[in-house]
């Protein structure tokens, strides 16, 4: 039997906080998106890293049953030179929902690797900051018509990328104690 929703969540959480610090950065990546793909029945989730230098989003963590169908999504980069939004969510950590009443406005502002992704009922954009640095964006999409339901997604997607900075933060400063 598949495991539920909830233990599926449960048990991202527990993993997250047991974790110890042999666990590398991207695993705990993976298995957040992992975790969440399946308990939320998303259709596409990746973890791009931020390559501020050279103003890509690199390196693609993925998950989701409709990730073939974003196969353009998932190429090793997204440029996002000279994009307005992703220059703004650089500035400060924010999560972005895009749905069927914004679309219009932020559309044109979506790389072009992530126009498909608007077919989606809900994009996520999230980025992820660690002691007040972007290291990362979560780029989500899902299809639902029940309010309920993206309700609780957009909770549980909250709380377990919460959970996912308390332990990356955590290491950063026992990794500092140590170098101290």
């Amino acid at each position: 039997a598949q495991p539920s929703r909830k233990q599926i969540l449960q048990d991202c959480l527990r993993t997250l906080r047991n974790s110890s610090d042999t666990n590398a950065s991207k695993d705990l990546f993976k298995l957040v998106t992992d975790s969440l793909s399946s308990a939320l029945e998303l259709d596409y989730m990746a973890f791009y890293k931020f390559d501020l230098s050279q103003q890509l989003l690199r390196s693609p963590i993925a998950a989701g049953s409709g990730k073939e169908k974003f196969m353009s999504v998932t190429k090793n980069s997204v440029s996002v030179e000279l994009n307005k939004l992703f220059r703004q969510m650089m500035q400060k950590e924010q999560l972005l929902i895009i749905h069927h009443d914004n679309r219009h406005k932020y559309l044109p502002h979506l790389p072009p690797a992530f126009v498909t992704l608007a077919e989606c009922d809900f994009v996520l954009l999230h980025s992820f900051f660690l002691n007040g640095r972007a290291v990362g964006c979560f780029v989500t999409a899902f299809n639902t018509n029940s309010k309920v339901k993206f309700e609780n997604a957009i909770a549980a997607y909250k709380r377990i990328c919460k959970e996912l900075k308390a332990v990356l933060m955590l290491r950063t400063k026992e990794l500092q104690n140590k170098v101290a």
